[in-house]
């Protein structure tokens, strides 16, 4: 019963599709929930950096996170908000921040969930001669990960 409990939070929350990916803010809240639902531990760590990554990047914080989502039913998240961006040009490097809210209510428990997470996204980009156009050919490469996670509980540190 508390699996399937888990299975119906995670896909009411994350509307999982099989194309996500690392490169957009969603696609990585999405990824975050695929891990959780299928018990992934490197696809859940590979979701955090930073703070999120110290933080609950355990085995015992994906589990804390996975009995905490037990609870709720009507589990939805938002839109990504853009917060902010920072640029280096000389490392070749964009930052941009973005909040995610993640909501749950279920009605035998006297508390809503209401978690927010920063998703940052890294763009380097690298600049090659192009030979045929004779000019220059810039590359990017953008790659996102929850880089804070505010509300759920992921037990104690490393």
């Amino acid at each position: 019963m508390k699996k399937s409990a888990l299975l119906i939070a995670l896909v009411s929350l994350l509307g999982l599709t099989s194309c996500d990916t690392f490169t957009t803010p969603t696609g990585t809240i999405r990824l975050f929930g695929l891990s959780l639902q299928k018990n992934d531990p490197e696809l859940y760590t590979r979701a955090l950096t930073g703070e999120a990554l110290e933080k609950c990047g355990t085995l015992h914080g994906m589990m804390n996170i996975q009995d905490e989502l037990r609870k709720f039913k009507n589990t939805t998240y938002s839109e990504p908000v853009f917060v902010s961006s920072q640029s280096d040009p000389l490392a070749r490097i964009i930052q941009d921040n973005y909040e995610v809210t993640i909501e749950g209510s279920n009605p035998e428990i006297p508390y809503a969930l209401n978690w927010k997470f920063t998703v940052e996204c890294l763009t380097t980009w690298t600049t090659t001669w192009d030979p045929i156009n004779h000019g220059n050919q810039d590359s990017y490469r953008k790659y996102c990960n929850i880089a804070k996670m505010v509300g759920p509980f992921c037990g104690a540190p490393n």
